[in-house]
This record gives structure tokens, C-alpha cells and sequence, in this order.
């Protein structure tokens, strides 16, 4: 049986966690990507954790205090930074200029091109806490900045995205993201292999107290 081209070329393209976090205590999925794509949404688990139209993973901090506390936003595989964008305010997505939004929904990003003309995007991050500059070589792992509240957002989180050319991916199926969702545990992903075990998949999500 033949292979999606993502998860035929998985084997050379497996990512580390975007974000330097404890999964389920520090910080937590929050939205996967839709795999529906009409009107409604389900994640890939054909679940409800998703929102119509996203074509990224959200990775939420669990309270203001570890936000402010600092959360590293990290590179998911080696590659070359190809986009810088830092100068966007942290504020709540009710005060930021509608103008700014429309233009930047994603807020500060960092863009990094990795082999076989894979990209990750890095969104919504803290406004000056790029590490990076175009044209940088990244490695696996590498600071690259901190989780912010820029952009079209209500409370600090990574939303992490993964493309080729220009179809989207989800990294827990290695298929775009128009693919169908399924109920059973997928075997082919873009993570590296120690990495799922940290990502299992969650029916359910906490977003604690502090946020403004």
C-alpha cells in the first residue's frame, strides 16, 4: 500500500516539540487541525478540538504567571530562518488594530525552511524575544524566541503550522490537512518518535486562571 507524500518523506522530516513546556502540566494542546473541509470542524481524531478553517496546532500555557514567567518557543527540526516578524504589541486580541490583524493575524512569526522544501511557521510569539534573523541556520531543539499574545489572539499560545509548497499539513496524520480524520491511533506521523508519547491526544483541555 502506497504513502501520502508527507509520510513517505517522514522518515527524513520528524520534529521535535515546538515549545519548551511540560506537556499536560505546564502547558497543553489546545486546537488541532481541521480536518473538515466544509463548513464545520473536527480534529484528527474526529473529535472537537479544532476551530473551522485552522490549519495550525495550538499549544496553550496553562496560566498568565508561567507566560510571564517566559516560555521558550523552539525550532521543530534543523532548517533556515526565512521570515522574521517581532514588533507586534502583546495585547488582547479586543485592542490590538483591526488593521494590524487583518494584515498579521499570526502575529510575531518565524518562519524556518527545512529539506524537502518543508516549513514551519511560529506564531503569535512575544513581541522582541526572536532570537533569530533571516537567513539563520537553525538546529533541532534551538531557541528561537518566546510564546506571546501578538496577533489575532485571546491568550498566549504557539499556533504551530507545517507546510509543503503551499498544501498545509497536520504532524499527528503526515497528511494535509483536508485528509479524513479517523477514530484509531495513527501510525504514520511527523514527529519524531519519542515526541508522541508526550503529544497523546487529549478529548479535553484547562486554560487557567489569570488572563486578561
Amino acid at each position: 500500500m502506497g504513502c501520502t507524500l508527507a509520510a513517505c518523506a517522514a522518515s527524513a522530516f520528524e520534529m521535535g516539540v515546538p515549545i519548551a513546556c511540560v506537556m499536560g502540566e505546564e502547558c497543553y494542546i489546545r486546537s488541532y487541525v481541521d480536518h473538515d473541509p466544509k463548513s464545520e470542524y473536527t480534529d484528527y481524531r474526529c473529535g472537537n478540538l479544532s476551530s473551522n478553517g485552522n490549519k495550525g496546532t495550538d499549544f496553550a500555557v496553562r496560566s498568565n504567571a508561567a507566560y510571564e514567567a517566559g516560555v521558550d518557543v523552539l525550532a521543530a527540526e534543523d532548517g533556515t530562518v526565512t521570515a522574521v516578524l517581532s514588533a507586534m504589541p502583546d495585547v488582547h486580541v479586543s485592542r490590538a488594530p483591526r488593521k494590524l490583524l487583518r494584515d498579521r493575524p499570526c502575529g510575531n512569526t518565524v518562519v524556518i525552511e527545512h529539506e524537502e522544501g518543508w516549513k514551519t511557521h511560529y506564531c503569535h510569539m512575544r513581541k522582541d524575544s526572536a532570537t533569530v534573523q533571516k537567513g539563520d541556520e537553525v538546529k533541532k531543539g534551538q531557541v528561537i524566541g518566546q510564546v506571546g499574545l501578538s496577533g489575532r489572539t485571546a491568550s498566549p499560545h504557539l499556533h504551530f503550522m507545517v507546510r509543503k509548497k503551499s498544501t498545509y499539513y497536520d504532524p499527528f496524520t503526515a497528511r494535509d490537512k483536508d485528509a479524513a480524520c479517523s477514530v484509531s491511533p495513527q501510525r504514520d506521523t511527523l514527529w519524531e518518535g519519542a515526541v508522541n508519547k508526550r503529544l497523546a491526544y487529549k478529548a479535553s483541555g484547562y486554560v487557567g486562571g489569570g488572563f486578561n
